[in-house]
């Protein structure tokens, strides 16, 4: 069937497409809303890859029943290749989209469903259960109704692409009162300090940006023998300061919470290297007098590039 063929419904901006029933084909060239009858559910509704693009095109479901939809079996509705989408169900839904995808070559893609199978991710399916550490990878998660929030210290990272070949994130590493005053692999008094960032990968390399230290004091301060706590980027066993000391009385002194704001010195350029890490460190040493119990929470923000020499 073409447009001039087509029932429009004048009161609403778009086409309302009667179903062709069993082994029929749904118009291709233009938007509108086709009404599937589930009780007329032998052999499949056939929906061709689109005339154009910018056509908008919303299949559903008006009287339930079993009713499969093959859409372009050439290319699918996906980069998959995936074309089956099944309706069981009064109200089941998809929409689809066309878009341009190569000269004079335009397909569907999917908008928005619910309701229907053979599509891969369902709006239901994101939760908790499938938002997981594994898939993700960045430790246990808790989904809300606004955020995705880390509940397994120590890291929760989010980023964005700046660039094909550079992304920035924001990272939270909380450090305990043992990290603040051991000098173990992993803590601040260590040669390498306090690991913030994990190891950029052969490949690449770490732009500090900036970080928010929040201390919370907690029982009691700790003791420190000097103003040179700094935010270190390097290689393990070869960091340098990336950022001015900060002095103890910000922090680790403290007899109340504090927050302290850092940027990245403004030295006319400085080396990076690939497979860096950004670190927390103390060079004379953050002390325990017996019961400092206080803890600071690192957000740091920084870029990663992709440097393309391996």
């Amino acid at each position: 069937m073409s447009a001039s063929s087509q029932q429009k419904n004048h009161s609403l901006a778009e086409w309302v497409i009667p179903d062709p029933g069993a082994s029929g084909t749904i118009p291709n060239d233009i938007s509108g809303t086709c009404n599937l009858d589930g009780t007329n559910a032998s052999g499949v509704r056939t929906l061709n890859s689109p005339a154009r693009e910018g056509l908008t095109l919303t299949i559903c479901e008006e009287l339930a029943g079993s009713v499969l939809l093959t859409v372009d079996s050439g290319t699918g509705y996906n980069e998959d290749g995936d074309y089956s989408v099944t309706f069981t169900n009064a109200g089941d839904f998809i929409t689809f989209r066309s878009i341009r995808a190569g000269a004079n070559t335009f397909v569907w893609r999917i908008a928005e469903y619910e309701g229907v199978a053979g599509p891969s991710q369902t709006i239901a399916d994101l939760t908790a259960s499938v938002l997981t550490a594994s898939a993700l990878n960045t430790g246990s998660l808790t989904v809300t109704a606004n955020a995705i929030m880390n509940t397994s210290p120590p890291q929760m990272r989010l980023g964005h692409s700046v660039s094909a070949n550079c992304i920035q994130h924001t990272t939270e590493t909380t450090l305990t009162a043992t990290e603040i005053v051991g000098n173990s692999a992993g803590d601040i008094n260590h040669a390498d300090g306090a690991i913030l960032v994990a190891a950029a990968g052969a490949d690449a390399a770490h732009e500090f940006v900036s970080a928010v230290l929040i201390y919370e004091y907690a029982t009691a301060a700790y003791e420190s023998g000097g103003d040179d706590t700094v935010i270190n980027v390097g290689v393990t066993g070869s960091q340098v300061a990336a950022t001015a000391a900060i002095a103890k009385a910000d922090l680790w002194t403290a007899s109340a919470d504090k927050i302290v704001q850092v940027n990245s010195l403004s030295a006319a350029d400085r080396a990076l290297v690939a497979n860096n890490v950004i670190s927390l460190y103390a060079g004379t040493g953050v002390t325990q007098p017996g019961t400092a119990a206080g803890t600071v929470r690192c957000v740091v923000t920084y870029r990663t590039h992709t440097l393309g020499l391996a």
